[in-house]
Parts: C-alpha cells; sequence; structure tokens
C-alpha cells in the first residue's frame, strides 16, 4: 500500500495497516514484560517511538530490568554491584532501602551466605545484611555460618552457640555448649556443660526455637560424650537420628528409654541397654543382661529371655540362646530352628 502511494486509497490503508503493526509489536512486548523477559520488552517499547505511551512503558520497564538484574546480582552474592544499581534506581520502588541495606558493603567485608543474605564484619562482630527484606541487622555475633534449608544459620556468642533467621533474628539463644545441625523434620540436638565442665547434657529443640525435651539425657541418638583426657570429655554431637519415628536417650543415672518426636517418654526409662526401631518393635536388654523385645508404646511385647538379639527385618529377628540362634516372629514363636 505504501508502494502505490496515491492510488485510490492506499495511502489510508497503508496509515491503517501501520496501526495494526503497532498493535501487534505493543501486545508483543507487553507480554515480553509479563513474563519477566524486561530486556525484549526493552526494546519492543523502544522501538515503537511515540506509539501511545511506548516512551514511558520503556523507561518503565528499564527500571524493572535493572531492578531484577539488581537482585539477580544480590542472589549471586555480588553485592558490591548490585548495591550500585539500586543507587541509581533511586526511588524507583525500594530500590533506595535497598541501597541503604547494602551499602555495608562499601566499608566491610561481606560473606555470601546464600538467596541474597550475607554476613559483614564490623569491629571484629559479624551481623547480617537481607536484600530481600532490606534489613541490617547489629553486628553482635562471633561468628555466622551458612544459612540452611530451614533458612536458619548458627552463630556462636561468648563461646556458646545457638541460630538466627535471614534477619538476624534470635531463634534459638547463644546459651548453648554444642548445637547440631537439623535433621529432615527440623529438629537439631543441643548441649550444655556440667557444673563440673567435665560432662554433657543432651536436649532436642526445633526450628521455631521451641523446646522439645530438656537438656537433660547422658545420650540423645548418636550424641554423647567421649573421653579426652582425665579432666573433661568431648561432646559429640549429631543431627537427631529417629527410627520409626523414636530415638534413644540415656538418663545420667545410666539407664536407657525413648522418646517420641514430641519428646515424650515412650515406656519406661529403664533398660540396660536398647536398640532402634524396627519395623515396630526394638530389643531391649534388662539389667540381668537378658534381651527381649518392646512396641512404639514401650510396652514389653516378648520378656527378656535371650542372651543375644537382633532387630526385626522382614518379619522376622534373630536371637540367640547360649551358643545356638533362631529367627522368631513378633509373637516369638519359633520360625527358623536354631
Amino acid at each position: 500500500f505504501r508502494a502505490l502511494k496515491d492510488y485510490q486509497d492506499s495511502a489510508a490503508r497503508a496509515e491503517a495497516v501501520q496501526q495494526k503493526i503497532y498493535a501487534r509489536d505493543y501486545a508483543a512486548a507487553d507480554q515480553a514484560e509479563q513474563n519477566g523477559d524486561y530486556a525484549a520488552a526493552y526494546a519492543g517499547f523502544l522501538a515503537l517511538g511515540a506509539y501511545q505511551d511506548s516512551a514511558q512503558r520503556a523507561a518503565a520497564v528499564q527500571e524493572k530490568g535493572d531492578y531484577a538484574k539488581g537482585m539477580e546480582l544480590a542472589r549471586a552474592g555480588k553485592f558490591e554491584a548490585a548495591y550500585q544499581i539500586f543507587t541509581l534506581l533511586g526511588d524507583y520502588a525500594d530500590s533506595r532501602e535497598k541501597a541503604y541495606a547494602l551499602g555495608v558493603t562499601q566499608f566491610s567485608d561481606v560473606t555470601d551466605l546464600k538467596e541474597g543474605t550475607a554476613a559483614f564484619a564490623f569491629h571484629e562482630l559479624w551481623g547480617v545484611i537481607n536484600a530481600e527484606e532490606n534489613v541490617v541487622s547489629t553486628p553482635y555475633w562471633e561468628a555466622i555460618e551458612s544459612f540452611n534449608s530451614f533458612g536458619l544459620a548458627r552463630v556462636t556468642k561468648d563461646g556458646l552457640y545457638g541460630y538466627i533467621n535471614r534477619r538476624g533474628e534470635t531463634v534459638i539463644p547463644c546459651q548453648w555448649a554444642r548445637v547440631s545441625g537439623f535433621d529432615a523434620q527440623g529438629l537439631c540436638t543441643v548441649a550444655q556443660k556440667s557444673e563440673d565442665g567435665k560432662q554433657y547434657t543432651f536436649g532436642l529443640m526445633d526450628a521455631t526455637g521451641r523446646q522439645i525435651t530438656p537438656a537433660q539425657w547422658r545420650t540423645l541418638g548418636k550424641s554423647g560424650n567421649s573421653e579426652w583426657n582425665s579432666r573433661r570429655n568431648r561432646c559429640n554431637i549429631s543431627a537427631p537420628a529417629f527410627s520409626d519415628g523414636k530415638i534413644r536417650v540415656q538418663s545420667t543415672e545410666g539407664c536407657y528409654g525413648f522418646l517420641d518426636m514430641e519428646g515424650s517418654l515412650v515406656g519406661e526409662v529403664r533398660w540396660q541397654e536398647i536398640g532402634d526401631f524396627s519395623e515396630g518393635l526394638a530389643w531391649v536388654t534388662e539389667s540381668g543382661g537378658k534381651k527381649g523385645y518392646v512396641d512404639a508404646q514401650g510396652q514389653t511385647v516378648i520378656q527378656p529371655q535371650y542372651d543375644d538379639a537382633l532387630p526385626f527385618s522382614q518379619g522376622l529377628a534373630a536371637v540367640r540362646t547360649g551358643d545356638k540362634w533362631k529367627y522368631i516372629n513378633p509373637q516369638n514363636a519359633m520360625a527358623v530352628p536354631a
């Protein structure tokens, strides 16, 4: 139609088609913006020139693109580059707040803790900056580790351990001699020293800071004391290891029992030795050295009578009397002769 110039209504038809092209390209740029492809959206609106509000949309989407780039840099741990972008963005969205939070990078060393969160040192103490939420915490801790999948980082203060969240808020206070990592259910083991400093006792906390069981157990799961020297023991601490929703504990008097995941006792703490639960049963040893089995409620279902016993597997357990082994079922009936 443009090539036809003045022939019939060619000029008007050319203009009408041109408007349709503008509308198509405008819609494409708008869709690119909605999809988060700000580079394509900016190029599209810029090419449209004075069509409708294309110039204003180009400027706005450029700010969106820069903002997105700044967040991408912050999440990748490139905090100084992110700071420069948010500073240039001025009043766009919360750019000034982000620039303020990230301004700490201009005078302090920063350690990336992933996902837009970092630790920074000031006068030999560490604080947290969170580029997502525009938070800068006061430098307070002696050390900050990386954040875990529950959004918590282990911290140290005055030689004691605890956990903080990504805003630098205390979740588990620094009052523990040791704290473990978290298990898949969001539980960790905490340890405190005895008054004489020679022993540790253990308890459980969850990822909200709720105490599941006080630090009163000599052993808890795989956590316990081991001899180091004549004056004190070494604290062996690990994340809780539950089996069938139960975990082994040992009292300070030396007796064993089980806790459930809410920290409630399962049966009594009275056994000389216990094994993990398997298929709803766990072997136990009474004071006389004989072994039997308890169920998930801690009730004795096979009285202690064997010299040795192994966990149940595929409905059977191996037990020994004297030097002879046999297999029994959960009802204590012989399945494979000795």
